[in-house]
């Protein structure tokens, strides 16, 4: 059986916050979920790739829509994450050379990069989550929810 896990993550790539005010969120996301097997959170020193597990099949030029090759895809990371441990977004796709970042790449799961992510395994029913942020939790407004499959 596998476990469906909700990152939640700020919208901004760059931004991170104190240790203290993520377990604040915790706190408050433990007390606003019915029922879930845990909530945890991880803080990295610079941006890191977070993906939607087994949910991922495909991602695409944000110009042309023509899909990025596996292995393509994969150089564009490693490059980003040998010349600037992905500090630097900056890429230009292998199809139309248009610049643009690998976060906005179209995936097609919601995948992103953050320095810090909040964690929700197993919640048993589905997070509202709309535009404004989760539903209820105005404190996450700024941002974006991330469902994996692992």
């Amino acid at each position: 059986m596998s476990d469906t896990i909700y990152r939640i993550i700020p919208k901004n790539p760059d931004f991170s916050l104190p240790n203290s005010y993520i377990k604040q969120l915790v706190t408050l996301l433990e007390r606003s979920i019915v029922s879930y097997d845990e909530v945890s959170w991880q803080k990295f020193e610079n941006p890191t790739f977070i993906d939607c597990g087994g949910n991922f099949t495909f991602v695409s030029c944000p110009s042309c829509n023509e899909v990025i090759p596996d292995e393509i895809w994969g150089d564009m990371m490693t490059k980003c994450y040998e010349d600037s441990h992905f500090n630097s977004l900056e890429t230009t796709t292998p199809c139309c050379n248009f610049p643009t970042t690998l976060n906005d790449l179209n995936y097609d799961w919601d995948c992103s990069f953050a320095r810090f992510t909040i964690e929700i395994l197993n919640p048993k029913k589905p997070i509202e989550w709309n535009e404004k942020g989760l539903v209820g939790l105005e404190e996450l407004r700024n941002y974006r929810v991330i469902v994996a499959r692992i």
